[in-house]
């Protein structure tokens, strides 16, 4: 007699929509943007992500569901335009389901409408296994590591990933 596998857990990913962030959102989000940037203050984070969502909105994404948000990411054109995503976070109850990966499908579409060469992001050690997999398979990949970024020691580690895009697509 076969014996019953434990079944996973399947979230239905259709209920989870994504739309561009508003001022409103901020204070989730923020609390989001903490728990993936363990050395920065709220109000660090607050300094960066504000001016972010007023002068890239565009590239300011939620994903909600039932009216909660579950997801957020930014990005923006940092010092000499370099395209760069600055923050991704998905809340634990609906990791590995999809959400992290259509908020950075977003995000890339909008580069692409830019015309931009390459994004760029960042990753810090904390939350590197799960991001390599994630950004891997967006297609980026490593182009450096900066020790001690951020005055940390090796907690301070930057992991910097890149993703070209090819002509014509």
């Amino acid at each position: 007699m076969p014996r019953n596998q434990p079944q996973e857990e399947v979230r239905d990913t259709s209920t989870i929509t994504l739309r561009t962030m508003t001022s409103e959102d901020l204070p989730q989000v923020l609390s989001f943007f903490e728990e993936v940037n363990p050395n920065a203050t709220r109000d660090q984070i607050s300094s960066w992500t504000t001016p972010i969502l007023k002068n890239w909105p565009h590239l300011c994404w939620v994903a909600v569901t039932g009216g909660e948000l579950v997801g957020a990411i930014t990005a923006e054109l940092r010092f000499f335009g370099v395209p760069f995503i600055e923050d991704l976070f998905v809340s634990e109850s609906h990791r590995r389901q999809g959400v992290g990966s259509r908020l950075i499908s977003r995000v890339l579409d909008e580069f692409r409408k830019m015309g931009v060469p390459f994004v760029k992001v960042e990753s810090n050690p904390s939350i590197w296994p799960l991001a390599q997999k994630l950004y891997y398979r967006h297609g980026f990949r490593v182009c450096g590591v900066e020790q001690d970024r951020h005055g940390f020691g090796p907690k301070g580690d930057s992991v910097i990933l890149k993703k070209t895009f090819r002509e014509n697509s």
